[in-house]
């Protein structure tokens, strides 16, 4: 059952609606569940689709950065720039990384994301290397109607709706590009531990998830010679294969998710709450003296 009053769940009966609108058969029917705080670079969907009808996929999965909202401003100023090709949208998305994504880099150095859906690793004057879990679906052919959403999209739609043999995980942002704004500011003030990430993601990954992260994207600006690519490469699979060996192979099935579960749940507001809000002050502080710090990683790694 949907909550109306919780925004995320509301975004997902739009979805739903919109799939219920569609009266041809789902089966012969390409749905692309985009939002309007996407943007993509020049000529994705029309290299995309070649690639789809050349080889017969029913699925697609994408990787993508996260900026900060101040993204919007600096492109709408510069209206010639509209039109991005893919290497000059990740040369500007990774300047203007929201904290969310740059604290989901493995060697920076600096704080981590543990609430990360994709982890980076960050090669100077090239770009990213991306390995992601929690995919979108940018397109979707389903194997049967799509009638129920009882899940959030990302967590639901590809193993209940999608053919396995025939999804599709782009790995290079040459092909297909997008980033996404964000709003969010990460509280996580502590250097990337294994064992630490992947309890993280032992509390909501499912099999399909895992099996997404085994395929790397690259995310290049700058061509990069092979053999730097090989010797970054071998030390980003190296951090993976780590993690992956720490996480619990028994799986969170996608019927009836634990964030999904949840977030039907009232809020209650309780001592730890109350606690929170009183030394939210405090957060400001903390969270002003962090930007500052990664505003000078940006300039002087990124």
């Amino acid at each position: 059952m949907l909550n109306l009053n919780n925004r995320k769940q509301l975004l997902h009966k739009i979805y739903l609606k919109g799939f219920r609108s569609e009266k041809r058969d789902h089966r012969k029917v390409y749905f692309l569940p985009i939002t309007a705080d996407e943007i993509y670079s020049s000529g994705s969907f029309y290299r995309l689709f070649l690639r789809v009808l050349k080889k017969k996929y029913d699925c697609v999965l994408e990787n993508k950065i996260l900026v900060n909202s101040s993204f919007l401003s600096r492109l709408h100023k510069n209206k010639k720039k509209i039109s991005l090709s893919a290497s000059s949208l990740i040369r500007l998305s990774i300047k203007d990384i929201s904290n969310f994504s740059l604290n989901s880099i493995l060697n920076t150095n600096l704080f981590f994301n543990y609430n990360a859906t994709s982890i980076f690793y960050f090669i100077k004057n090239h770009g990213l290397i991306c390995r992601g879990f929690l995919l979108h679906p940018v397109i979707i052919k389903p194997k049967k109607k799509i009638d129920k959403l009882n899940g959030f999209l990302d967590y639901y739609i590809v193993e209940e709706y999608a053919t396995s043999k025939k999804i599709f995980i782009i790995d290079d942002a040459n092909l297909f590009f997008k980033i996404g704004i964000d709003q969010n500011i990460t509280d996580n003030f502590f250097p990337y531990d294994a064992n630490k990430y992947a309890k993280s993601l032992n509390r909501w990954i499912t099999k399909r998830h895992f099996y997404n992260s085994k395929t790397l994207t690259k995310i290049f600006y700058k061509k990069i010679k092979k053999q730097k690519y090989y010797f970054e490469n071998k030390i980003f699979s190296n951090l993976y294969f780590d993690l992956s060996s720490k996480l619990n192979t028994n799986f969170i099935s996608h019927k009836k998710h634990p964030r999904w579960i949840s977030s039907n749940v009232k809020k209650n507001y309780s001592m730890i709450f109350l606690c929170k809000k009183l030394l939210s002050p405090l957060k400001i502080i903390i969270n002003t003296y962090k930007s500052i710090i990664l505003f000078g990683f940006r300039k002087s790694r990124i």
